[in-house]
């Protein structure tokens, strides 16, 4: 036997092969591959543990592959240091950029996925638009969230772009909404499959020269007003033949004729007013959001299209009745995933009307999956625990507290112990995902970077709301 002094500790996870540790590290990643630089997380926290896992995170191209930036005032991202092994020093501004450019270097020859978020009155740091365009050939998917002087610089960089399969822009200032002239890479990607540009208040492009677009097209946000709608969205349908995922905003009052409404063949449709449901029948709609002001449109709509929806999102406003919400839940028995976003300043108007809504059991029996969006001045955290606890085949549950009001989401309170206590034991008991976000916490502390499931995923132009994930694939 060696002695004390001359033994070494065998660490068994040191002697696996390179390629196994590899494969490891990669399901490390958040499942829609969107990267968030952080000490904490993967791939930072695994390159900091030993010298071995540092030369095999680094020769692990994909785990570079992709980025998710949000500028908030502030430049700081933990575990800079470990990406540059370094000693912790303050983050400067200008790092930024050598994040990306460094992170980008180790992903090879890899497809890159970035997502690039400002806030509203900001722009992007020195030189990181510059340091993105020298990847331009090896774009995957981006979403950029920036001011139009940043937009511009971006709007000058030329083709091609062979990888670019999703392109989404949204201009943060107060300009006129963008179009497809607006965007010359948008036609000098032969491979793009969805494609969503919007102005500061998300509203949609309009296609002014739809024809010049990649027929390959499969998801697309679009806005168009005014009584030529049907017209319009005949000559969508037939220049995308492949399109299965559409956004349509418009305000207009739309009412279709029963011999002209339109068939289409998409599994995920999004409509600011529920009346533009009457525009469609689409039998293979697997995906719904709307926003409900009555039973009729939504009722209407899934009689005439006989569709299995298993994913619905409903907005609602304090005048919904429970009777109504109730209604058309009982036309989607087959729904596995519900999104409830409830517009009010009431305390806790959300969660007393979900509970009520939801403590029938043999309504949306198959739910699995639930969001509450509640624009609540009080969050009802007990209700949410009661509410969680009368639904047992949930497995994944979020709430999502954004009051109407910035300065009421600056002063909200914690879940108390007692209730986080409740939520852990939830958790533990039935192994259900639970999160909770509001302006000034995350429960679990990663709650805000975790991906969401099934066919949800976040949109990062609108905090607190979701979008089909065919809007964001990887």
């Amino acid at each position: 036997m060696s002695s004390a002094g001359s033994s070494e500790t065998r660490v068994p996870a040191l002697e696996l092969p390179f390629e196994l540790i590899s494969d490891i590290f990669t399901l490390c990643l958040p499942f829609r591959r969107r990267v968030r630089p952080h000490r904490n997380r993967a791939p930072l926290n695994l390159s900091s543990v030993c010298r071995q896992w540092r030369a095999v995170a680094l020769g692990t191209p994909q785990l570079w592959a992709s980025v998710h930036l949000r500028f908030t005032g502030r430049y700081s991202y933990e575990g800079i240091a470990n990406l540059f092994s370094c000693s912790d020093e303050p983050v400067q501004e200008d790092q930024s950029a050598l994040l990306v450019d460094l992170w980008f270097s180790r992903a090879a020859d890899r497809p890159l996925s970035i997502s690039v978020i400002c806030n509203r009155k900001q722009s992007l740091p020195p030189n990181l638009m510059d340091v993105l365009s020298v990847y331009h050939s090896r774009w995957g998917r981006v979403e950029l969230a920036m001011p139009m002087c940043d937009f511009q610089v971006f709007s000058r960089i030329s083709g091609p772009f062979p990888f670019l399969k999703t392109l989404a822009i949204h201009v943060t200032d107060n300009h006129a909404p963008l179009s497809d002239r607006d965007v010359p890479a948008v036609c000098q990607s032969p491979n793009l499959q969805v494609l969503q540009l919007s102005d500061f208040l998300n509203a949609p492009m309009s296609l002014d020269v739809a024809s010049a677009l990649p027929h390959s097209l499969t998801a697309l946000s679009v806005s168009r007003d005014g009584i030529s709608m049907e017209a319009y969205l005949r000559d969508i349908f037939s220049l995308f033949p492949d399109l299965r995922d559409l956004d349509l905003f418009s305000h207009d009052g739309l009412v279709a004729h029963e011999e002209s409404r339109i068939v289409a063949p998409l599994r995920s449709l999004l409509v600011e007013e529920d009346i533009a449901l009457d525009l469609f029948i689409i039998p293979t709609l697997e995906h719904l959001r709307a926003w409900i002001s009555s039973p009729t449109p939504l009722i209407d709509f899934l009689a005439r299209s006989q569709c299995r929806l298993t994913t619905l999102t409903i907005g609602i406003d304090v005048h919904i009745s429970n009777d109504t919400l109730s209604t058309c839940l009982s036309a989607v028995p087959e729904l596995r995933i519900l999104q409830l976003d409830v517009r009010t300043t009431q305390i806790s108007n959300a969660m007393m009307r979900c509970k009520v809504l939801l403590e029938n059991a043999e309504l949306v029996p198959q739910l699995c999956v639930l969001y509450v969006g509640d624009w609540a001045a009080k969050p009802d955290y007990p209700g949410w625990v009661e509410l969680l606890r009368g639904r047992r085949k949930l497995r994944h549950a979020h709430l999502h507290v954004w009051p109407a009001h910035p300065h009421v989401g600056l002063h909200l309170t914690p879940p108390s112990h007692d209730v986080v206590e409740q939520l852990e034991a939830l958790r533990a008991e039935r192994r259900m995902n639970i999160s909770i976000i509001t302006p000034t916490i995350s429960w679990p502390w990663n709650a805000k970077d975790e991906d969401l499931v099934g066919d949800l995923d976040i949109n990062i132009f609108s905090p607190g709301q979701n979008r089909p994930y065919f809007f964001s694939p990887f």
